[in-house]
């Protein structure tokens, strides 16, 4: 480790984020086999704490980066961290090194890791480092183009702001939030229906409506789901999404 250094950042220039977000995701990628490790920054990282929102590390030997532990704030007292070690650098002890300088820094928060269910390492380090299993979490896919949906007329639906609202004859069931990830997909998300309707077939109508008036303007549709949330994931599967990936959360509570 004497040629080895860590770095702490506050924010993120485009050099560290090529770095990080491209070169060391792509190298852990090719070697482990798995095109879908998790991997973020966080870009306004100074509007939730004055703590580092990266910490990086460097064979100053040959100026060759390592790898790097980042963070993403979901509140006020937790975290979502990523982290990963170039192939050539492992087994040295360096995602220990990494992760205790983080837990001296953020101490009282909640931290959650995600890792691609295919990692079997990082699962076994998850573990290893006193993470618990909290949750799995699946993305979900449909193809439009081959989309086709008959009306009931048990459900309209009315778009504004990115939002579909149902309604059954005057009254607002519920709502499906959506996002444009890509010229031709769309993302799903908040999908509900209200406490006081369900148990109708609402969510099954609301959805089918709201799919098909994507497939007017998209080819896919995409959507989260966690797979302890079984009704959900039936219900998704029914209407043709397919599982694509998982993402397997495992949390930590720093003392």
């Amino acid at each position: 480790m004497k040629d080895i250094v860590i770095k702490k950042f506050y924010e993120i220039d485009k050099k560290l984020f090529d770095i990080c977000y491209h070169e060391t995701w792509q190298l852990c990628c090719d070697f482990d086999g798995i095109n879908d490790h998790p991997n973020f920054l966080e870009d306004d990282f100074s509007l939730y704490t004055d703590k580092p929102c990266l910490y990086y590390t460097l064979d100053v030997s040959t100026g060759t980066p390592v790898g790097h532990l980042a963070l993403y704030m979901e509140g006020d007292d937790t975290v979502e961290i990523n982290l990963l070690i170039r192939p050539q650098y492992r087994n040295r002890g360096i995602a220990r090194e990494l992760f205790n300088l983080f837990l001296s820094d953020y101490k009282g928060y909640t931290v959650s890791l995600p890792v691609s269910s295919k990692n079997k390492s990082g699962i076994k380090i998850a573990k290893h480092f006193g993470f618990e299993y909290d949750s799995t979490e699946h993305l979900m896919e449909l193809n439009l183009d081959d989309y086709s949906y008959i009306s009931t007329s048990k459900i309209t639906t009315k778009y504004s702001n990115q939002t579909f609202f149902a309604y059954a004859t005057d009254m607002n069931v519920g709502v499906c939030k959506t996002e444009v990830i890509a010229k031709d997909v769309m993302c799903l998300y908040d999908i509900q229906i209200f406490a006081e309707y369900r148990g109708y077939g609402y969510g099954t109508e609301m959805l089918k409506a709201v799919l098909d008036e994507l497939s007017k303007t998209y080819s896919r549709a995409i959507l989260h789901v966690s797979k302890e949330n079984v009704i959900a994931c039936n219900l998704y599967e029914k209407l043709g999404f397919k599982i694509v990936k998982s993402c397997t959360y495992y949390s930590y509570e720093v003392k």
